[in-house]
């Protein structure tokens, strides 16, 4: 019995050990001693937020913790990623537009890490998803078809530079639904937020802790139309607005610092709306950041939110404004339009 035991047992370390070599060989590729490690075909899984908001702090601190973490993933690991959107039951579109444009510049520029995604269990939520290209980004091929009414009326643009063309991709389903003034002052707004990006956003790189150093100037922008109001968002993921005020803006950052020696983000933006004058001096170039609030001022109830890094300027066309802080960093700059289209006058006939 103990000679069976014996040689049961030497059975069991051979086995053991054409195991371990298999093991080896398929972890260093064999006889070259080289190759990928096992855990670096292993996925990685990066868990979505349950809503894409960057208003409400907690919202966005999630959000930020999100892509922070995508960032690492994608830019830093050798493993396929997986965003898991299970648990996401709301898109809100500041927040979606923030998180495509990240995954749209981490894609671009580590085209070799995999990234996919598993849907989510919300129907409305992948209707989203699919309606603003993500899922196009990420490769997924779903059969779903937006119908949702504030879904299928969300549509989106990617562009370099001040590309007037872009707006009408967006926008151009209002004509005639909207007033003329109303699509001239957003038309002028965009346009505008397309010349800052392109002059002042991408003065050097990027503080995100990546080496990535995007070549061209890009800018992401959505519209959505909702509860009887229409949004537009406009995003680039420059340095920020009072990143550049030193530079592009000297005189003013210099009145700045003689009022407060470490001037918040939040006035910092502010002071640049209120004095905002045009870089080159062109009659085409317009008023500088002023032309992001003419757009709107006419129209009662309208909004403006300018989000840059840390600090959120709040502009109701009736007068009223308020500075948001907050501890998380959006990385970049963005600019948000909303208005009641359900109380505007209708377009003369």
């Amino acid at each position: 019995m103990k000679r069976v035991d014996s040689e049961r047992r030497q059975y069991l370390i051979r086995v053991e050990r054409k195991r371990a070599r298999r093991k080896h060989k398929q972890q260093h590729g064999g006889s070259q001693g080289r190759g990928t490690p096992a855990r670096a075909k292993e996925k990685r899984t990066v868990k979505a937020p349950e809503e894409f908001g960057i208003f409400f702090k907690p919202l966005r601190k999630r959000v930020c913790e999100f892509i922070s973490e995508l960032r690492e993933a994608i830019g830093k690991g050798k493993r396929p990623v997986v965003i898991d959107f299970t648990g996401t039951q709301r898109m809100a579109a500041e927040g979606t537009l923030l998180f495509k444009a990240e995954l749209c510049r981490l894609i671009r520029s580590y085209p070799g890490t995999p990234v996919s995604c598993l849907a989510p269990r919300d129907d409305k939520v992948s209707e989203v998803l699919k309606q603003v290209g993500i899922y196009e980004l990420l490769g997924f091929d779903s059969k779903i078809k937006p119908s949702h009414d504030d879904v299928v009326n969300w549509r989106h643009a990617h562009g370099h530079g001040a590309q007037g063309k872009k707006y009408d991709e967006i926008l151009g389903h209002y004509d005639g639904i909207i007033p003329n003034r109303l699509a001239e002052g957003l038309y002028v707004g965009i346009t505008e937020a397309m010349s800052n990006c392109h002059h002042h956003a991408y003065i050097w790189k990027r503080k995100d802790g990546l080496n990535a150093d995007p070549k061209s100037k890009d800018w992401w922008m959505f519209s959505q139309e909702r509860d009887g109001k229409l949004t537009v968002v406009f995003c680039d993921l420059g340095v920020g607005i009072p990143e550049t005020l030193p530079v592009k803006r000297p005189a003013l950052w210099k009145r700045l610092i003689a009022l407060q020696k470490r001037p918040k983000d939040g006035k910092a933006i502010e002071a640049a709306l209120k004095e905002s004058r045009s870089r080159t001096e062109k009659h085409y170039r317009g008023k500088g950041l002023k032309q992001l609030v003419n757009a709107i001022e006419q129209f009662p109830a309208a909004r403006l939110l300018i989000m840059s890094n840390k600090r959120c300027y709040d502009y109701i066309a009736n007068g009223n404004t308020r500075v948001v802080n907050y501890r998380d960093s959006i990385l970049g700059t963005l600019i948000q339009w909303t208005v009641p289209i359900s109380d505007l006058p209708a377009p003369p006939q």
